[in-house]
């Protein structure tokens, strides 16, 4: 950065204030008396640069406006390390109010407005910053030096170690955050194992439940269908049995006199329900009574068998009797039912016929007879009674009908012709009455056929109507059909299986029997039926105990998987911790080799900074010490040692006298200055200014580092110089005069 003008009003102690033309390669000497203005000339630069100034911050420049007045304003021209040149303005009122503008000289068009964007891009025009300006652009004697590590700060800055070692100061404060955070996550972690502990979590338990409660599940469906099954067993056994219990007062009922036809059906029925019972009952099991219900239904089934083989007599008898009506049916079948109904078809077709001839043969005798009368009648009169009147009129009517009527030749055809008709009408009569006769005879053998049918249609009933008749009218009926066969097949089973039914004491005997025998069964099967609702609640018991089980499993498993959830969020929970510490140890160690690349780095920095220091003061050295220091160093923590010519070692900065200090204060100042225009002034000339740099010279001191200054470095181009006096104005291509109370001052360069 090069100043090229700087104008003021109405700031610190100048009312108006004009630098014009100032030359970009110049030694400046600004000189005055205590308090007249020399340093407010700097702090006006700093203030257009920055908007503050040594000793006014940004938001207490009210009281850098002149007594008085109600506000300020300055302008600075300055080259840039572009190359181009600037124009920066400020104002400040007395209510506090700021206002600040960055153009390019020669136009009005902004680069920035406002304060903060005109200090950010200001920063960026001149390569450095407020702190660094101070510490290498305005180098001002601040009292006797001591330190032994003078302009430690700028010389880390430019060296590039102090942004080095500010890195590495944040990556050890960041280092010990996450050591911290890594004793939480420990914490975290103690607690969670804690919390899982507590939890006592086994991965095993919910299978464990699962299975077990399908196991139930399978075992309460196997109860339930086999309860379901009981059920149908009891509900199959309970129906049969009232049916054994019906059939037992229907057989009870039964006597002698009771049609073969009921007997029939209540045995059948019985034989039926004892099978269905026997089916109906489970495996054969021993009841109370030490027999089971099979048994005793198989002792029933057998007396059942002994009342079929007395049926099977009865029976035989039937068979006996349908085979005779199977002969009868035989003995028909020449003129059974077809042939009555086809010979009864053939009468009655006779019958109409012979009917119809009747009809027309009286109808030809009633044709024939009339006009047979008339024609005798006629003939009679002519050829008898010719002069009777009737005759005549006769006579007459014919001749007027038949002119050709000749009663003479004519007459006897009147005998021919009547009685020609009279025979037809005779012929007629007797084939009439002979037509009667053959329809009088068909109806006589169509009543006979009709007969014969009903006879055989009343005998077939009676065969029929057996099975409704009582065993003793039964026997009565065939032995009246007296048949030799017949007959001893009766009295064989009168006296043998028909005794049961003839005989009253036998029948009462056996119904004694039989009901027993059916009160024993019906008693034995409610045994059976005992046991099954018994085994039926064991079964139902069996099933709501399982869905007991099935509820409690239900809830246990809730909760095992409210246990497995818990248990889940904890292993994210941990799984996230662990992660998260892996991840902070990560970056500890991303930061630890940081730490070390840095000091590493920071060492190279040192020594590269060391090593163009030594070249740059080696140069400027020598002139500033007559001679007699040549280089310094700076060790890591910044410490001076100086190279002594005349002890051919380095020496501390505390063995060196304090003029000679001053002289090599200057000269690491310059070099550091000159460090910093290297990196910042992008190429282009650099300003530096020096504030009583020569308190503590001699005169030759102060001569000899006039000559020295402008040779420095190439960058540092334009040097202000910044004191009381000088007693030799010559090395100084401009001199600015700073007078005690003169609040104008106004400076041409050209």
């Amino acid at each position: 950065m090069i100043i090229r003008s700087l104008k003021a009003t109405n700031l610190l102690k100048y009312r108006t204030l004009a630098l014009n033309d100032l030359p970009a390669k110049a030694l400046i000497a600004i000189t005055g008396v205590n308090e007249s203005g020399k340093t407010g000339l700097v702090e006006t630069i700093c203030l257009a640069l920055f908007g503050r100034t040594f000793y006014l911050e940004p938001d207490n420049l009210t009281k850098g406006i002149l007594w008085g007045e109600t506000h300020g304003e300055v302008e600075m021209v300055f080259t840039g390390n572009t190359g181009r040149d600037y124009r920066i303005t400020r104002t400040i009122d007395s209510e506090g109010r700021q206002s600040a503008r960055l153009t390019t000289d020669g136009s009005d068009d902004a680069l920035a407005k406002g304060p903060s964007a005109v200090l950010a891009r200001v920063v960026e025009l001149v390569g450095f910053d407020y702190r660094e300006f101070i510490e290498s652009i305005y180098l001002a004697q601040k009292g006797t030096v001591t330190s032994s590590h003078p302009s430690a700060a700028t010389a880390s800055a430019v060296s590039g170690v102090q942004k080095l070692n500010q890195v590495e100061r944040t990556l050890g404060e960041e280092i010990l955050t996450l050591k911290a955070a890594i004793g939480e996550h420990e914490q975290q972690l103690d607690e969670l194992q804690g919390q899982y502990r507590r939890l006592a979590f086994d991965p095993n338990q919910l299978p464990n439940l699962e299975q077990e409660q399908e196991a139930s599940r399978a075992l309460a469906s196997e109860s339930a269908d086999a309860a379901r099954e009981w059920e149908e067993v009891i509900a199959e056994i309970n129906q049969h049995l009232g049916s054994l219990h019906a059939l037992r007062g229907q057989l009870a009922a039964l006597s002698g006199e009771s049609p073969v036809g009921e007997w029939r059906v209540a045995h059948s029925a019985l034989a039926t329900t004892l099978d269905q019972l026997a089916e109906s009952l489970p495996e054969d099991e021993e009841s109370a009574e030490g027999e089971s219900a099979a048994r005793v239904l198989e002792s029933a089934r057998a007396t059942q068998a002994e009342f079929d083989q007395r049926m099977a007599g009865l029976d035989a008898l039937l068979a006996l009797v349908d085979a005779q009506g199977a002969e009868a049916d035989a003995a028909l079948a020449d003129e059974g039912e077809a042939a009555l109904a086809v010979q009864m078809a053939e009468l009655q077709a006779e019958q109409r016929r012979a009917g119809a001839s009747r009809g027309r043969r009286g109808l030809l005798f009633w044709l024939c007879l009339p006009p047979a009368a008339l024609l005798l009648g006629a003939w009679y009169l002519i050829a008898h009674l010719p002069q009777s009147a009737t005759a005549v009129s006769l006579i007459e009517i014919i001749g007027a009908r038949f002119p050709q009527w000749q009663s003479v030749s004519h007459t006897p055809w009147l005998l021919y012709t009547g009685g020609a008709l009279a025979v037809v009408a005779l012929f007629a009569f007797f084939a009439m009455l002979g037509a009667g006769s053959t329809r009088g005879g068909a109806e006589r053998r169509l009543a006979a056929l009709q007969g014969e049918a009903a006879d055989m249609q009343a005998y077939r009933e009676r065969l029929q109507g057996f099975a409704a008749l009582s065993v003793p009218q039964l026997l009565d009926t065939l032995e009246a059909r007296q048949q030799a066969a017949l007959s001893a097949q009766l009295a064989t089973f009168r006296e043998g299986a028909g005794a049961l039914f003839v005989d009253v004491e036998a029948l009462a005997a056996w119904h004694a029997q039989s009901d027993q025998q059916m009160g024993l069964t019906e008693d034995a099967v409610r045994a059976e039926l005992e046991a099954c609702h018994q085994e039926l609640t064991t079964q139902q018991g069996e099933h709501d105990r399982y869905q007991s089980r099935i509820g409690e499993l239900e809830g246990a498993i809730l909760r095992e998987q409210e246990r497995v959830r818990q248990a889940q969020e904890l292993n994210l929970v941990r799984a996230d911790m662990e992660a998260n510490r892996d991840q902070t140890q990560r970056q500890i160690r991303v930061r630890e080799e940081a730490s070390l690349l840095l000091r590493g780095a920071s060492r190279q920095a040192m020594e590269q900074f060391n090593r163009d220091l030594k070249i740059f003061m080696s140069r400027v050295m020598p002139q500033l010490t007559e001679d007699r220091y040549h280089y310094l160093i700076l060790d890591p923590s910044l410490d001076v040692e100086v190279f002594s010519r005349d002890k051919h070692d380095f020496i501390g900065w505390d063995e060196i006298s304090t003029g000679t200090q001053q002289q090599i204060l200057l000269a690491l100042r310059l070099a550091l200055s000159a460090a910093l225009a290297e990196g910042a002034a992008g190429g282009q000339g650099q300003t530096i200014m020096l504030d009583e740099p020569f308190a503590f010279y001699d005169a030759k001191r102060i001569a000899d580092a006039l000559n020295a200054l402008p040779k420095v470095s190439e960058r540092l181009t334009q040097i202000w110089v910044i004191s009381q006096e000088f007693a030799d104005m010559r090395p100084f291509d401009l001199h600015i005069d700073c007078q005690r109370g003169q609040d104008v001052l106004v400076v041409n360069g050209g």
